[in-house]
C-alpha cells in the first residue's frame, strides 16, 4: 500500500480518512486530554444551598 498524498495525515488532527487504507485512522500521539471542572453550583458544592435560593428568589419575583 502507498499514500495517495492527500494531504489528510499532515493536517495534525487527531482523526483522519486515509483514501489509501480507505478508512478512519485515529492519530493518538495528537489526542488532547479535557480536564474536568467542578462549576461552583452543583449539589453537593459549598456554594450550591445559595446558588439554589437566590434562583427561587428571582423566579418568584
Amino acid at each position: 500500500m502507498h499514500c495517495l498524498e492527500c494531504g489528510n495525515c499532515q493536517k495534525d488532527e487527531s482523526l483522519f480518512y486515509c483514501t489509501a487504507k480507505n478508512e478512519f485512522v485515529i492519530n493518538e500521539s495528537q489526542q488532547k486530554i479535557k480536564e474536568r471542572s467542578e462549576e461552583p453550583w452543583r449539589k453537593g458544592s459549598r456554594t450550591y444551598e445559595q446558588h439554589r435560593r437566590q434562583q427561587r428568589k428571582e423566579k418568584i419575583s
